[in-house]
């Protein structure tokens, strides 16, 4: 945390987007410590994603296999694992979208979610006994 103690001090190693990240969460959000650590590693993926892109400019989306067959890039690979890990750790922060007053945690997005299905699965079920009994 800063002297002050109101906002948390950015990691001295994040570069342009890791920095605009970190700016726009903090300056609308209180986080905790556990959330400043998902923050903190959330712009350090973003810096990185962007040296991953840099890297790709102008390769070939293909290369050569082992057996000369054509295979995807591997920086490909990584840019998708870099994508998920950063979709995790912001999830992890649970920030409010749009207008919603507060974030939902991860776990209550689960259940919703898990509500959701039971409720379209018993709405399958009378379909299908509606359907049956016809």
């Amino acid at each position: 945390m800063d002297d002050d103690g109101d906002k948390p001090t950015p990691p001295a190693d994040l570069r342009p987007g890791g920095l605009a990240l970190w700016a726009e969460v903090t300056e609308d959000f209180t986080l905790g410590p556990d959330e400043v650590g998902a923050l903190r590693e959330a712009c350090r993926t973003v810096d990185e994603l962007d040296d991953l892109r840099t890297a790709l400019h102008g390769q070939p989306m293909t290369v050569s296999g082992s057996q000369g067959q054509p295979v995807a890039h591997p920086l490909l690979a990584e840019v998708r694992r870099h994508r998920e890990t950063l979709a995790k750790l912001l999830d992890a922060l649970a920030l409010p979208a749009g207008d919603e007053d507060a974030g939902m945690t991860p776990a209550q997005k689960r259940a919703q979610r898990a509500a959701q299905q039971r409720w379209r699965d018993r709405q399958a079920v009378k379909k299908a006994g509606a359907g049956g009994a016809a």
